[in-house]
């Protein structure tokens, strides 16, 4: 096991990935068009949430192979395009998903984290499917607050179009789109969310999650990830991801039926208010 490609398969592996980029740079310094090298790389970049960077190696995968629809959906996917072209097949599939910084007005975001902080004490442990509190899915805080989540459920509505538009639901009615089960959510140290679909029995369609959090983060960790998804058989690729670095201010969406999770959330001693905060729902058609 002495090829550079040999030590960046070892470290992928074993989720070393800054080193990682390292031994795959070195290899294309002296093949620059090794599409298997290449293909790596955007993996890796894809696995760290450093996307544009993943969207650039692909789209040299594709300059180099203008056929390759993996490749093209992926530059564009990375980049904030969903496109419905990808290569037909029964197989595991990259999620798509649209992020929309800065999605509230500022004053809008201020008010938000004001109704946290003076309703910090109405914090209930989350559930899942059924109403259960199950700590080895999902371990967090909700809060339901009509004050709250108005304010989301109209900023969706405002902008449905174009979030519908964005992820491709063009065949759906917007009149017939409805937002449920909003609610919100704190993942603080030792918090997390595993594997998981966010299964209706079709109640729903997209998800939608708005993240904020006060400035400066005082946190690591909490950062969303959207593995590879066989919808129709109903399984994912646990080591086929892409990461989302959450940003404050921000809401992504993507389809309700692709698996994800929330990775740990670290910051020991940190106040209540100084946690991960998220306000999640639903579009539904039906």
């Amino acid at each position: 096991m002495n090829s550079l490609s040999d030590q960046a398969q070892l470290l992928i592996d074993s989720n070393i990935l800054d080193k990682a980029v390292i031994a795959l740079e070195n290899r294309l310094k002296h093949n620059p068009d090794d599409l298997k090298t290449l293909e790596s790389l955007g993996r890796v970049y894809r696995q760290k949430g450093e996307l544009l960077k993943s969207s650039s190696i692909y789209n040299k995968i594709h300059e180099i192979q203008p056929e390759n629809q993996a490749a093209n959906y992926l530059r564009n996917l990375m980049c904030g395009t969903v496109s419905r072209i990808y290569p037909p097949g029964n197989y595991c599939r990259p999620c798509p998903f649209v992020y929309f910084q800065d999605f509230l007005p500022h004053n809008q975001h201020r008010t938000l984290l004001k109704l946290i902080r003076d309703n910090q004490h109405e914090f209930q442990s989350g559930t899942v499917g059924g109403g259960r509190y199950e700590k080895a899915i999902r371990h967090q805080l909700v809060l339901i607050h009509k004050d709250i989540t108005s304010i989301i459920e109209h900023a969706i509505i405002s902008n449905l179009p174009n979030i519908l538009s964005q992820i491709q639901f063009t065949d759906v009615s917007i009149k017939e789109a409805h937002i449920n089960n909003l609610h919100l959510a704190l993942t603080h140290h030792g918090h997390y969310g595993q594997p998981h679909k966010d299964d209706s029995g079709g109640k729903h369609m997209v998800t939608c999650v708005y993240h904020l959090y006060e400035e400066p983060k005082k946190f690591s960790g909490g950062d969303l990830i959207l593995f590879d998804t066989n919808v129709k058989e109903n399984i994912y690729q646990g080591g086929e991801f892409t990461k989302i670095n959450i940003k404050n201010n921000a809401l992504i969406v993507y389809p309700s039926d692709y698996y994800h999770q929330i990775t740990k959330v670290h910051c020991p001693g940190v106040d209540f208010i100084q946690g991960r905060f998220a306000v999640a729902g639903h579009i539904g058609f039906v």
